[in-house]
């Protein structure tokens, strides 16, 4: 039983680290306004909330909705708020980007796909 403990409580750092490095890497790509670095996150499809767009898109499709977004609204910060997981395995991040005097709420939900967590839903939201 000891065992079995100490194994969890040394994955519990690796999980941790794994949930913060993506978040990093997404976090820097949005604050970039790299829309084709996103791209490689992508699922085959993928929903994209935006002011101006809401449906589910091939990566191509995705990717210049994106380039919209970013376009019409450079940011100026982006901060991650909060990193979670469900049951289920699927991650989240929940951050605020900032351009000029506009706040949108930030919602990225991925879901693990051959050893790769890929983004199923990104939210821009005023």
């Amino acid at each position: 039983m000891r065992i079995k403990l100490k194994l969890l409580l040394l994955a519990i750092p690796v999980f941790l680290l794994a949930q913060s490095s993506i978040s990093d890497k997404l976090g820097g790509l949005i604050q970039a306004g790299d829309e084709h670095g996103l791209r490689s996150y992508f699922d085959q499809s993928v929903e994209i909330i935006t002011p101006e767009n809401d449906g589910v898109y091939s990566q191509n499709q995705a990717e210049q909705v994106l380039k919209s977004f970013f376009n019409k609204y450079p940011c100026n910060d982006f901060k991650v708020d909060h990193l979670g997981s469900s049951a289920g395995g699927s991650q989240f991040v929940i951050g605020t980007y900032n351009s000029g005097s506009k706040s949108f709420r930030t919602s990225i939900f991925l879901k693990q796909v051959d050893q790769k967590f890929l983004i199923q839903e990104l939210t821009f939201e005023e």
